[in-house]
């Protein structure tokens, strides 16, 4: 059975099916998509965790060519042979989602949409049967540690690749990864599993909001986030003696939450 999946590097959602309206989302290569509506060059589709906007249709294809490994380096580049002296078939950030097939001499056989057959080194790919878990505490420590591999990056609207991230991207991305879907903009949303809970309670990996914000809890009073305050991802802390205090994010908490309850 066909699938719709994103078929680009990066594809950008827009808030109505035009390049000059506003950037709401990033799609990465291998993400699956629903198509709801059809403008000619444009659709409006709906995201695998439930997000909507519109797209350029040329930058999606139907494939029977189901991922299972995702890309855990900034940048790839998935080559034509196993050799970096060969041609490069696509270049794909971190979070692109791709089939893998046999692996050899440390190199990795995959399969594009375009049904070329590249070739990339494993330690750029992590496969889901490898990664995917339901135990809460490894979960914990994988979102973070995910979140921090995108230090760095600068701040951009709708972004979520290494290339540029906003909060929420930085957020959802890191979750997506992990197998959860939480909700795309800087909001709790109780009918996606997110658990409202006390400042007392919170853990490592669960999510602390702000006005137009949300931010990653890391342990230890810090967060990491993506800022446009600091023009990119950085960690900060909620506790005045720590020289990374932000104490205009300090009193303007507006929520916690969690997804990660044990059973």
């Amino acid at each position: 059975m066909s699938k719709t999946y994103v078929n680009v590097s990066t594809c950008p959602l827009f808030n109505a099916p035009s390049k000059s309206m506003i950037l709401t989302d990033e799609l990465l290569y291998g993400m699956e998509v629903e198509i709801i509506e059809d403008y000619n060059e444009w659709v409006k589709i709906k995201t695998e965790y439930r997000y909507e906007g519109f797209c350029l249709k040329e930058n999606l294809i139907e494939s029977e060519i189901y991922p299972d490994a995702f890309i855990i380096s900034p940048f790839i580049d998935i080559l034509s042979e196993a050799k970096y002296s060969s041609v490069i078939l696509e270049s794909l950030p971190r979070g692109s989602k791709i089939n893998t097939t046999n692996s050899v001499d440390g190199w990795s056989q995959v399969l594009l949409y375009s049904q070329s057959m590249g070739y990339i080194r494993n330690e750029h790919i992590i496969r889901f049967e490898d990664y995917l878990t339901t135990d809460i505490e490894c979960i914990r420590k994988q979102v973070i540690d995910l979140a921090k591999l995108y230090m760095g990056v600068q701040y951009r609207w709708g972004g979520k690749s290494p290339l540029g991230i906003d909060c929420s991207g930085l957020t959802s991305i890191v979750y997506l990864l992990n197998g959860i879907h939480i909700y795309r903009d800087a909001f709790i949303k109780e009918d996606f599993g997110m658990k409202e809970i006390g400042i007392e309670e919170m853990q490592p990996a669960d999510l602390i909001y702000f006005p137009g914000h949300v931010a990653i809890y890391i342990g230890n009073d810090e967060y990491i986030h993506s800022t446009g305050a600091s023009a990119g991802v950085v960690i900060n802390s909620l506790n005045e003696k720590h020289l990374n205090f932000r104490e205009d994010l300090k009193y303007s908490i507006t929520g916690i939450a969690t997804v990660l309850e044990a059973d």
